[in-house]
């Protein structure tokens, strides 16, 4: 039995492609990864949400030549890297900065491919390694995610090469590695449960002895040597670390939700932590995982060898901060995503076994088209569209000369700040300004309680829209108004989106607070 497996696996090398040939298909995969991104980037449209955050810290950064003090961010590291290209830009249309965010994401991204193809050798050959490294990069989730200008793509770059480094029986590797950590660290705070694996990998290599632990005490001093210039940093601009004093959060809030004191997203919740994890962790699979993941599985875990138990060491431990974010009902997919260098190599496994069918060659190219299409077709399905996206900035516009203070409407009404931004950049985030105010409405269960508590701090109108793919985020006293606006007669309705024929309908209401006095009045007297 052995022999036969020699012999095919004998066979298999013989018919492996070379390290040359391999790269150059590399480098193929990476120019094709970056032109379908470049193609689904919105070059027209502004930041919105983390990576409008991101962009405002790198900005700053690039003018203060330091960090800046007016407000603070945990993870900086990633706008950190952004003001550099920032401070070469000379141009003054913000939208050419956000697109350099972009751009660069989309880069990072792309640029993936390489430690994770050396990561998948460690356990195949080069033939399937391409194939595992064209899993990854043409997941459609990751492409979504790169465009967006936030931390994943870096924060996969440097997690998926400390990974691949921790193969290495090389001690001048764990040097690099622990280097890494630092900086992945800065990137996301979470990052440094990375020293958790590498520690225990590292002693379980090398053995405890006064040579290794020697070495180890080095490793760590880069660990602290690379790290502590931006933590000093922070300290001394912000007051805080960003890293230690964030982390003790988790315990913090851990103790206050047992002893009753924490609610909604400030408790944890184990039966919502493992409930979201299971439904997001089915949901990711799909397209490309389902099909691959299910016979990997079984291959992966019926011969437990060192390399198998490196690399799930180190999910587990990078996929707890994703457990403690859903205890806390957070609704993000994009917290599992560390997952997706493991199911790349499972899914090896099922191709490996595939390899044993007659006309292979042909299933392998068929197989290489099926993951690009339908990560295309997903995207086309699931990518936001553009052309509704461009009318919510329009609009934006529009609502802003005709109001002073409207309730948000999230997403689209993130838009907002950005009008007529341009007259005003480049600029500081805190020299930015913007009389128009938007009132968070969340906490408000109908539109008498909203009115009653925003009267007096300026609500002058209400915003109302039929949200492309955020309808569960809109109130239900907000539905109701744009279905029956009839039975508001305190509502005055001064534009409708559908006049002008946009495709996004949103209606705009001027509050006669007169009226709705008198309203209130009615309701008390019957009440």
């Amino acid at each position: 039995m052995k022999n036969i497996k020699n012999q095919i696996n004998d066979v298999n090398s013989k018919n492996d492609y070379s390290l040359s040939k391999s790269l150059c298909i590399l480098l193929i995969i990476f120019t094709v990864s970056i032109v379908i991104r470049l193609y689904y980037l919105p070059f027209d449209l502004p930041l919105l949400l983390d990576a409008q955050h991101y962009f405002w810290y790198a900005n700053d950064m690039s003018i203060l030549k330091e960090i800046p003090t007016h407000y603070s961010s945990h993870n900086n590291f990633w706008a950190s890297f952004l003001s550099i290209f920032f401070s070469v830009n000379s141009s003054d249309n913000i939208l050419d900065y956000m697109n350099a965010q972009r751009i660069l994401s989309t880069v990072l991204s792309s640029l993936t491919i390489f430690p994770l193809f050396f990561l998948c050798k460690k356990f195949f050959l080069n033939k399937y390694s391409l194939l595992g490294s064209l899993f990854f990069i043409f997941d459609p989730r990751l492409i979504m995610n790169s465009l967006q200008g936030i931390i994943e793509p870096i924060y996969f770059l440097i997690g998926i090469s400390i990974i691949l480094f921790s193969f290495s029986e090389s001690k001048k590797f764990y040097y690099v590695s622990f280097g890494l950590a630092a900086i992945l660290s800065l990137i996301r705070y979470e990052g440094l449960l990375i020293l958790v694996p590498l520690t225990i990998i590292y002693f379980w290599k090398f053995k405890i002895n006064k040579k290794s632990i020697l070495t180890y005490s080095l490793c760590i001093l880069i660990f602290i040597l690379v790290l502590f210039p931006m933590v000093e940093a922070r300290i001394h601009a912000t007051g805080h670390d960003g890293i230690i004093s964030h982390i003790l959060d988790g315990p913090a809030t851990i103790s206050n939700t047992l002893a009753g004191n924490e609610t909604g997203k400030d408790r944890v919740d184990i039966k919502n932590s493992l409930i979201n994890s299971l439904s997001f962790l089915g949901w990711i699979t799909i397209p490309i995982w389902i099909i691959f993941l299910p016979y990997g599985l079984f291959k992966y875990f019926k011969k437990f060898d060192q390399k198998k138990s490196i690399l799930l060491l180190f999910s587990v431990i990078l996929i707890l901060p994703a457990l403690y974010a859903y205890s806390r009902d957070f609704q993000e997919t994009r917290y599992l995503y560390i997952l997706f260098p493991l199911f790349s190599i499972i899914s090896l496994y099922s191709i490996q076994k595939i390899n044993q069918i007659k006309n292979f060659k042909i299933i392998f190219i068929l197989i290489i088209f099926g993951i690009i299409f339908s990560s295309i077709g997903w995207l086309e399905y699931k990518w936001i569209d553009e052309e509704y996206e461009k009318e919510a900035f329009t609009l934006s516009l529009k609502i802003k000369e005709m109001t002073t203070g409207i309730n948000e409407f999230y997403p689209e009404s993130a838009y907002f700040q950005f009008v007529n931004l341009d007259k005003q950049f480049p600029n500081l985030k805190n020299q930015i300004n913007d009389d128009h105010k938007i009132f968070p409405i969340s906490k408000y269960q109908n539109i008498e309680e909203l009115l009653l508590n925003e009267k007096n701090n300026g609500l002058t109108h209400i915003v109302i829209d039929k949200s492309q793919k955020q309808d569960n985020l809109r109130k239900e006293f907000l539905i109701e108004i744009y279905k029956n606006e009839y039975k508001y007669n305190f509502l005055n309705k001064i534009y409708d989106s559908n006049d002008d024929e946009f495709n996004y309908k949103l209606k705009v209401f001027e509050i006669n607070y007169e009226l709705f006095d008198e309203h209130i009045k009615i309701i008390n007297y019957f009440n």
